[in-house]
Order: C-alpha cells, then structure tokens, then sequence
C-alpha cells in the first residue's frame, strides 16, 4: 500500500475522512492517481472474508481530497479504467483468497461493487490451438477454416 493511500485509510477509519495532513499531497499522474483512490477506497471498505465491498460515486472524491489528488476531470473514467483497462492495484489483489479476484461491478445508480470471482485469465489462442472448425493444411502448414 503506498504511504498516501495508507493515510487516507487510518483518516477513513478514525473518523476524519476529509482532513489532511502534512506530507499527504504527491504528484501523481493519471494512472497512479486512479489507483491511490482506488487502493485507499477499497482498503478502508474491505473487511475480512468479504466477498463483495460496496461504494458509491461520492467515494471517489472523498479518497482523493484525503490524499490530496485533484479530481480527475472525468471522475467516471476512474471506475471505467478499473473495469475496462487495467489491473486493480496489487494491494488489491492481494487480499483475493486464491483462485479468486476482485473486479468491480456497476451496483446501481453511482453505485458501485467489488466483487470476487473465480480467477480464469484471458489469453489469446496460441497458434498451435486451432479453432473449433478449422484444420491443419499440410502443404503449407497453415490453419483453415472448414465450413
């Protein structure tokens, strides 16, 4: 966990989610800001043996004004980024039973969950692995289709 989402953590848990502290401003770019909001929400929400950890639109601005990120112009792309493009930070991750990760999940209006489901990774067909309704073509060692 970085130290500023560690802060905002222990703030969220005492009770003085909005105050800041020295040192708890960073520099950060986008894709590290979105984790710190990201790793602080959900490590302040999570308890053990949670199979699901629930948060709100607003929470996203509550974690960023406790560790001192600007708001990102487009809050949404946060959430977005999270489902669509990247990882989840390894602090995360981390706290999956194994065979299991976190993903998040739309859980209404503004609302959000993070859920945990089986672990089973995409991965491109290696080209040894031919498709469903295609051969091997000896002349040319290449893959078609047969309909």
């Amino acid at each position: 966990m970085t130290p500023q989402a560690a802060a905002a953590v222990a703030r969220q848990r005492s009770g003085d989610p909005n105050k800041l502290r020295p040192g708890d401003r960073a520099v950060h770019d986008s894709s590290s800001r979105y984790a710190s909001i990201i790793e602080a929400l959900f490590l302040a929400k999570h308890t053990p043996n949670a199979r699901a950890v629930d948060f709100e639109h607003e929470d996203l601005v509550v974690f960023a004004r406790q560790l001192g990120i600007g708001l990102p112009k487009n809050l949404g792309d946060v959430i977005y980024s999270f489902r669509y493009r990247t990882k989840l930070p390894p602090s995360v991750l981390g706290t999956a039973p194994e065979g299991k990760t976190w993903i998040i999940r739309s859980a209404g209006r503004s609302k959000y969950r993070f859920v945990l489901v089986s672990d089973m990774p995409l991965a491109p067909k290696s080209e040894s692995v031919g498709h469903a309704n295609s051969r091997l073509d000896s002349r040319n060692d290449r893959e078609v289709c047969v309909h």
